[in-house]
């Protein structure tokens, strides 16, 4: 991704495991990135109430490099494209884990390729995720190497994992015109 650009991509699996992992991916693989949750529950504030409530001040931009996380909360279409209207001025990339509801703006499909389970390669372009044991296939999209046991789980934990060539690979995700 070009420095300076900003960006909003969703993303959307429907394996729940790596509908969880992709986005953080996603936003390893730029200098800083937002995650919106529409597919999950959130104990902290949403973008919801910083829509109703105004954003503080730490909320509209990167303390620091790295990953944030925010869920949605209550927000319908409209709702969501203003409240990440006004996140997108000061957060350099967004990625939103799509619910595959809410989200109209573009999305990068995230599939799956397990050992033994035939994948339709169709015209639409994706994100495939390679499993241990999956043979290689070209795919139409962005192939990911494998990742780790440890590190799927240390994701899973909430901590940044140590998989360079998975991350590396999604930043080939942002460059591609997805639709």
């Amino acid at each position: 991704m070009r420095s300076g650009r900003r960006q909003v991509l969703g993303l959307r699996s429907e394996d729940p495991v790596l509908n969880l992992i992709g986005p953080i991916g996603m936003g390893l693989a730029v200098e800083s990135a937002l995650i919106v949750d529409l597919a999950g529950d959130s104990s902290g504030r949403s973008l919801a109430e910083i829509r109703d409530e105004g954003p503080r001040l730490e909320e509209l931009s990167p303390g620091r490099s790295g990953v944030a996380t925010i869920a949605a909360g209550p927000v319908t279409g409209s709702e969501l494209s203003e409240a990440i209207e006004i996140m997108i001025s000061s957060w350099p990339s967004i990625v939103i884990r799509s619910d595959g509801l809410r989200w109209t703006g573009p999305t990068v499909p995230y599939r799956g390729v397990y050992p033994g389970i035939r994948v339709a390669r169709d015209a639409m372009p994706a994100v495939w995720q390679m499993a241990p044991g999956a043979g290689y296939k070209k795919f139409h999209g962005v192939v990911m190497p494998r990742i780790g046991h440890r590190s799927t789980l240390t994701m899973l934990h909430g901590r940044i994992p140590r998989a360079p060539s998975w991350i590396a690979a999604w930043r080939r995700v942002w460059e591609m015109p997805w639709a």
